[in-house]
């Protein structure tokens, strides 16, 4: 699941777009609740070295909000997908991979787990 198919998910699902904060960064983007404005996600591009995967270039990411529990457990079975938060509290946050070969059902549902949590 890339990019452009995880905004559209949560564009269908919630109701929500990407949000920019941050002057003239079009890339780096809150997803937030309509109305508490409480982040469930946010989108990135990071270099890959950041998450030790490539020696160059860079990775569209995304931060989810999950179970503690289940976190240790998605880095622990999916290594090269999911890996501690970058720039979030890396306990309650972790970072999804985003490519064509990210799993889109088990996607959705983090997305949809961490939606839930942040109500």
């Amino acid at each position: 699941m890339n990019r452009k198919e995880v905004e559209k998910f949560i564009a269908e699902q919630f109701g929500v777009t990407p949000d920019y904060l941050w002057e003239g960064d079009f890339v780096t983007a809150a997803l937030r609740h309509p109305d508490t404005k409480k982040w469930f996600g946010i989108l990135m591009r990071v270099p890959a070295t950041k998450l030790g995967i490539f020696n160059e270039g860079e990775a569209d990411i995304l931060d989810l909000k999950l179970d503690p529990d289940f976190i240790l457990q998605l880095q622990k079975n999916l290594p090269k997908q999911y890996f501690p938060a970058y720039h979030m509290n890396k306990k309650h946050w972790t970072t999804v991979l985003l490519s064509d070969r990210t799993d889109r059902k088990l996607l959705e549902t983090l997305i949809n787990e961490s939606f839930q949590i942040t109500i």
